[in-house]
């Protein structure tokens, strides 16, 4: 991923910055959901939604 500073002055700069928080707090949140749903023990369901194939086999 290219490293922009947040002090870019381009637009084009400034759009690549934004995106790049953007993806980092998704997938922060996706692996925050993740690892709850393990805690919870529904790590089934957590396999499930990611489409893991391994989970998919054991599962028959």
């Amino acid at each position: 991923m290219l490293k922009v500073p947040r002090n870019a002055t381009s637009k084009w700069a400034r759009r690549e910055a934004s995106k790049a928080r953007k993806g980092e707090t998704k997938v922060r949140r996706a692996m925050a959901r993740m690892a709850s749903e393990v805690e919870k023990g529904l790590a089934d369901r957590a396999e499930r939604k990611r489409g893991n194939e391994d989970g998919r086999r054991e599962r028959g």
